[in-house]
This record gives structure tokens, C-alpha cells and sequence, in this order.
């Protein structure tokens, strides 16, 4: 559903969301734009700050807050990067706080070798759309760095993990071990 650009209005639906939900995610207007209202909105909510960011892409400009015993998670408004920090971080809070034990909420990780490179270096830890499947994984997009923009809906068809390229990385080969997270 989407709201308008008034922070007054944006704060009044959270708050009658925040009534009738257990929990809010909101995609968009949690960056540094112009038109990025959600960190005033929480603040008109008296919301309590899990964390603001993180030291990630894509999906940095996350936040995680408390109204009162509600949750309120502002991811991204670009598509991958509000997937992304969607599955790493929404949904695990979730689990845990419908009851779920700690260790069944955090996604698995294993170590896969690579079918396809990806031409980037990462100065920032860096999550990549991926489809694995046995020992491998394969990077959608031929490893080309643009097919794995944050807005880019294309290259998240078929994939079922994402790949941890740790922040200092140099570009990925084929044959690479890597580090990938189950979805």
C-alpha cells in the first residue's frame, strides 16, 4: 500500500498499523533523500532505535525500531536491497519474537564454489543474488556488476541464496569458495 509524502499522515496509518499488527516493514523513504520521512515519522512515534544502518549493500540506510512492544522495520525502497535486508534481518526478528528458538530464526550459511565470477571489488561487505545448487553456486547476470543493482528486479528470478562478499574483497572468480546464505 503506499502513502503519502506528508510525515503527519505517514505517522498517523503507522500508528493505526501499529494498533492492528504485531509489526510494520516499510519499503522507501528511509534514506537521506528528500523525501525520506521515515526516520522523522519514528521519531513523531516516540519509537525506541534498534539500530539505523548497516554496514552493508546493498540495504544500508535500514532501520529497526520499538513502539512500544510493536517492531517497525524500514527497509530500502530499491527491490533487491529491501529482499535482501528483508531476509537477513526482518525475518529473523520476527521468528524470534513470535518464539521461535535463537538458532532456527538465523538463516543458514554454507560454503559453495563458484560457477560464474563477479567483476567488482567490494569496499563494503556486499550480499549477491544467487541460485545454488549442489556444491555450486552460479551469479546471475554473467557476474556483470550492473546486472546486481539494488533496483534491478531481473537478476532475483530463480535465485534461492545470497552470497557474503566480505568487505575488502577483490572480484570473484569462477572456482572461488564463497560464503552464502540459504534463503
Amino acid at each position: 500500500r503506499t502513502c503519502s509524502s506528508d510525515p503527519e499522515e505517514i505517522a498517523a496509518r503507522m500508528k493505526d498499523l501499529l494498533t492492528r499488527c504485531d509489526a510494520v516493514i516499510t519499503s522507501g523513504g528511509v534514506s537521506v533523500g528528500q523525501k525520506d520521512y521515515l526516520p522523522m515519522v519514528l521519531e513523531m512515534l516516540h519509537a525506541e532505535p534498534v539500530f539505523a544502518g548497516v554496514a552493508q549493500k546493498p540495504g544500508s540506510p535500514m532501520i529497526a525500531a520499538q513502539v512500544g512492544e510493536k517492531l517497525v522495520f524500514c527497509l530500502s525502497g530499491n527491490p533487491f536491497a529491501a529482499a535482501a535486508t528483508l531476509e537477513q534481518y526482518a525475518i529473523p526478528a520476527l521468528l524470534r519474537a513470535a518464539g521461535r528458538r535463537e538458532e532456527d530464526c538465523i538463516p543458514a550459511r554454507t560454503v559453495r564454489t563458484l560457477t560464474s565470477g563477479f567483476s567488482k571489488a567490494s569496499k563494503v561487505t556486499r550480499y549477491l543474488r544467487a541460485k545454488a545448487s549442489g556444491s555450486q553456486v552460479a551469479i546471475p547476470g554473467e557476474g556483470n556488476a550492473e546486472a546486481h543493482a539494488s533496483g534491478s528486479l531481473s537478476a532475483m528470478m530463480g535465485c534461492n541464496c545470497l552470497v557474503d562478499v566480505p568487505a575488502g574483497s577483490r572480484a570473484l572468480n569462477a572456482g572461488d569458495e564463497v560464503e552464502v546464505i540459504l534463503l
